[in-house]
């Protein structure tokens, strides 16, 4: 049975909604971004946070002479936060290349129609032009066979 994971329940929420958001307009953009830097901010200062609770919490029931709990747990949170934005950001980009990949996928199989309609409608237009042609030339000789 898996766990209910809320940072990882808000990160998708957000990404979804900051996704929609890209579809919409250019004036969106703004929102876009203050979405993206707000996960990024959450990403950086959850764990922190988490390391100054637990560094008071340690200082006051481990104490140590020399040595302060609330520093190395502050370092910890860094390091937690940095090492989880990278995988973050490495998410998203990966998710974006697939997007413009399927984009351009997509614009080329357009254009590859858009051809191929051109070229029907180029055929059936010769074809046309061939046909009135022929329908010309049998009424030309029909008209001299009458005379």
């Amino acid at each position: 049975m898996a766990l209910f994971n809320p940072n990882r329940e808000t990160e998708k929420l957000l990404i979804k909604k900051a996704q929609k958001l890209k579809g919409k307009s250019r004036d969106s953009s703004i929102q876009i971004r203050i979405t993206v830097l707000s996960v990024f901010g959450w990403y950086m200062c959850a764990p922190v946070l988490i390391g100054i609770a637990l560094g008071r919490f340690a200082d006051k029931h481990i104490p140590l002479n020399d040595f302060s709990w609330t520093l190395s747990c502050i370092g910890i949170g860094f390091a937690f936060s940095f090492v989880g934005i990278h995988y973050w950001m490495r998410k998203e980009r990966k998710e974006l290349l697939l997007h413009l990949r399927q984009k351009r996928n997509a614009e080329r199989e357009e254009r590859k129609i858009q051809k191929m309609n051109t070229l029907k409608i180029s055929v059936s237009q010769k074809m046309k032009r061939q046909t009135q042609k022929h329908n010309s030339t049998i009424t030309n000789k029909e008209t001299k066979d009458k005379k």
